[in-house]
């Protein structure tokens, strides 16, 4: 997979670089241990909140790209995949909170049910 560390070290020269001059891809690297937040994403591509970095981040997985995520504690970032391992977490990660979030719209389902004849 190809690295993107080169073009992270050219971000942090010291300017804040603008979104347009940079995409989320750019500056996203290999690695979870090179995991960027989305406080540190906003802040170097220009975002205006974190809502619109993920946002971005949805569009993009859209279109096909894998961009993987963490959750450590309270460390939260995103990465680019290095290796089979990284998507294989990424994809057991994301299906254990789809069955959370089943679980949880459980009980709602069970009561709209119950109230089909009223």
């Amino acid at each position: 997979m190809d690295t993107k560390t080169g073009r992270y070290a050219r971000a942090l020269g010291g300017e804040t670089m603008k979104k347009d001059n940079w995409s989320l891809l750019d500056f996203l690297s290999e690695g979870e241990e090179n995991a960027k937040t989305a406080q540190e994403l906003m802040r170097v591509l220009g975002y205006e909140s974190v809502r619109m970095v993920a946002a971005d981040v949805a569009r993009l997985r859209k279109q096909g790209e894998i961009i993987c995520c963490v959750s450590d504690g309270n460390f939260r970032g995103y990465f680019l995949p290095e290796n089979r391992a990284d998507v294989e977490r990424f994809v057991r990660r994301t299906e254990n909170r789809l069955r959370e979030t089943e679980r949880m719209l459980q009980p709602a389902r069970d009561y709209l049910q119950g109230q089909d004849g009223d």
